[in-house]
């Protein structure tokens, strides 16, 4: 009765362990695609004329409302946590581009497409 006890806790614990990698490598897979989707959007916004450097904030302010700051709390979400978002989102060139787009549309000199 003992053997099979334990071996019962291995294979529980192997199937968790599999299980936990399959996990962790489809929230980091999501993650990817968000922080593409916030990149598209910062572009999509500065092409409608609206200024892209208040997305950072944005998402700042969202990190704080949602209190999701954690490194569990970013390996279990789905999306990334606002803080991180915003980090990305005010990388120089990627606010430089986004900015780039914003001024010319402001200027007359709209945008023939940036993806």
């Amino acid at each position: 009765m003992l053997i099979m006890e334990a071996l019962t806790i291995v294979i529980y614990l192997l199937m968790q362990a599999i299980l936990g990698y399959k996990f962790s490598k489809t929230t980091q897979f999501i993650h990817r695609m968000e922080i593409e989707a916030d990149y598209i959007g910062l572009l999509l916004i500065a092409s409608a004329g609206y200024d892209p450097r208040v997305a950072p904030k944005v998402y700042e302010k969202l990190g704080k409302i949602t209190g999701g700051n954690s490194a569990i709390g970013d390996y279990l979400s789905t999306h990334p946590s606002g803080k991180k978002r915003a980090e990305l989102l005010a990388q120089a060139n990627i606010m430089e581009e986004a900015v780039t787009i914003y001024r010319d549309v402001r200027a007359g000199r709209g945008v023939e497409g940036f993806l």
